[in-house]
């Protein structure tokens, strides 16, 4: 079978060794590394500290532009169908429900109310019983939960986390 590469086998490859070169021998000397100095490690027994918090003009300008309401954003009361418009949007009155919706033994109603139907369409077309403000954003109930990843690094004095929503 022949080989797949053409090399001449009938001459060395390499050189011949002489005798000479046996006898001889060389000697390398490698100086150990140089000890690193220790470096100052606080015990765990230690209070912890806080750290001081950096948030990227990235994500500054991100949670700004989320403040802002945008135009055709509907109003986040129960009953109301009304749509931001504009700075105008804010003037107008708003008829809501501030009650809860109940489904029972196939009647809707609201809590605040109770004026009950059985049709849904019916249900979500009810005026609301109540005026006030549009609420153009719902506000936060406490902390909420989302994926996000993080990673961190140590360099000397520095600890640099990453965290990725």
């Amino acid at each position: 079978m022949r080989a797949h590469y053409f090399l001449d086998v009938s001459q060395p490859i390499y050189g011949t060794v002489e005798d000479n070169d046996l006898t001889q021998t060389t000697t390398l000397v490698m100086p150990a590394p140089k000890p690193l100095a220790l470096i100052h490690r606080p015990s765990g027994d230690e209070p912890l500290v806080s750290l001081q918090q950096k948030v990227s003009s990235f994500l500054r300008q991100a949670l700004e532009k989320g403040e802002e309401v945008k135009i055709g954003t509907s109003c986040k009361n129960g009953g109301c169908t009304k749509s931001f418009s504009g700075p105008g949007s804010n003037e107008e009155k708003c008829k809501h429900h501030p009650g809860v919706p109940n489904f029972h033994e196939g009647m809707k109603f609201w809590s605040c109310c109770r004026r009950k139907t059985s049709a849904f369409n019916g249900f979500l077309a009810q005026e609301g019983c109540t005026t006030g403000s549009h609420l153009w954003r719902k506000p936060d109930k406490g902390m909420k939960v989302v994926p996000c990843s993080f990673d961190w690094q140590q360099n000397g004095s520095q600890v640099i986390i990453l965290v990725v929503f």
